[in-house]
């Protein structure tokens, strides 16, 4: 981050950082920086919207597990139309292929089915930082100019795999479940069973799956 602000300060730019709260000392995180917003919270949500508020693409470098975070959660964000992100481009620079493990990983749920999409359309990739800031520029471009969004695109498919609207009553259940608290396991069990009745065939095992872990994590507890 520190090379980026500078790098931005030295061609004329100005810098605009953004960070929690736990992170502030005094208000000197960085000398140059005269547009400083602190956000607050027990987690770094107020923070990761914020980035994507005051941005108009996502560009992720190489980095460590929040980096990792920031990515999924604006890639999610997109991908559902929420956030903000449904116009904005995110470019992975794949730099020595730090991040083939991830692209790896997205290929084989769009191969099993289970992305709505085709991988470029949730990320685009690039191997250098030159490249990913022109493909960003041009996609903003492309959005002025009302070229359809990738969002659109994957709203649409979330759409047809999932349940009408319309559908016949005997097929939705609908229920009200009281607050779960430990001691209590059957109320658990009993609306992830609802659950798995409500889905499509094709995902009853993901349901069961569901049912296990939460079984696990309720004996964990």
């Amino acid at each position: 981050m520190g090379g980026v602000n500078q790098g931005c300060q030295s061609q004329g730019g100005s810098v605009r950082g953004i960070i929690h709260e736990k992170f502030c000392v005094d208000f000197g995180e960085h000398p140059n920086i005269q547009d400083l917003i602190m956000c607050k919270g027990d987690d770094l949500s107020a923070r990761k919207q914020a980035l994507l508020d005051h941005g108009d693409c996502v560009i992720v470098l190489p980095g460590g597990v929040g980096t990792f975070d920031e990515l999924w959660d604006a890639v999610c964000g997109k991908s559902l139309g929420m956030k903000g992100m449904a116009k904005k481009p995110i470019v992975l620079v794949n730099l020595d292929g730090f991040y083939d493990g991830f692209l790896m990983q997205l290929h084989r749920a769009h191969l099993d089915g289970i992305l709505y999409g085709s991988v470029s359309s949730y990320i685009h990739v690039e191997s250098n930082v030159l490249s990913a800031l022109d493909w960003c520029v041009q996609e903003l471009v492309n959005h002025s100019q009302g070229t359809v969004h990738d969002a659109d695109v994957l709203m649409a498919g979330i759409k047809e795999n999932n349940v009408d609207e319309d559908v016949s009553s005997d097929r939705v259940k609908v229920r009200n479940v009281p607050p779960l608290t430990l001691g209590q396991p059957q109320h658990m069990f009993e609306y992830l069973l609802d659950v798995s009745f409500v889905a499509h065939p094709s995902l009853l095992t993901l349901s069961i799956g569901a049912l296990i872990g939460a079984a696990t994590v309720y004996a964990c507890h």
